[in-house]
């Protein structure tokens, strides 16, 4: 299993936020006791879900994507914050279209500064709670609101 895979879903655990995770059944068999331990505050779905309903759900604060051209659009059709969490190919130029261009979106770093470096449960944890309530989570906020004015 993909380590930045791995460590997304540990740093949304540490984060002590609510949260939505879609995934396969294998990849669940690799973290023992995640269930139980997020129980009360997360949801883990083990199966299809509409990538779109999710997002246009009026309790989704935020989306840590990993930047594939479909869910980009979705996500700013639904107007909601991305956590960009790029794997490999476009996704890192759609990334850094999102958080540096645009502005609709934090970027969650690489312990190397590389786009392809391995990134840690901390780092996410670190980028999920500023998302949700820092104050580059708040100016992310903002340029949505700056965005819709124009639309």
């Amino acid at each position: 299993m993909p380590g930045s895979r791995l460590t997304s879903i540990q740093g949304l655990e540490l984060s002590n936020t609510r949260f939505l995770w879609v995934t396969r059944q294998n990849v669940i068999e690799h973290l023992a006791g995640l269930e139980d331990r997020v129980k009360n505050r997360a949801l883990i779905v083990k199966e299809w879900v509409d990538q779109n309903e999710v997002l246009n759900h009026k309790s989704n604060k935020g989306f840590l994507s990993h930047c594939g051209w479909n869910s980009i659009l979705e996500s700013i059709c639904a107007k909601v914050p991305i956590l960009a969490l790029p794997f490999m190919a476009e996704q890192h130029l759609n990334a850094r279209m999102v958080t540096e261009e645009i502005g609709v979106g934090l970027s969650i770093m690489p312990r190397n500064g590389s786009v392809r470096g391995f990134v840690e449960a901390e780092e996410v944890e670190k980028m999920v709670r500023e998302l949700m309530e820092g104050e580059k989570g708040e100016m992310v906020r903002k340029n949505w609101e700056k965005m819709q004015r124009k639309l």
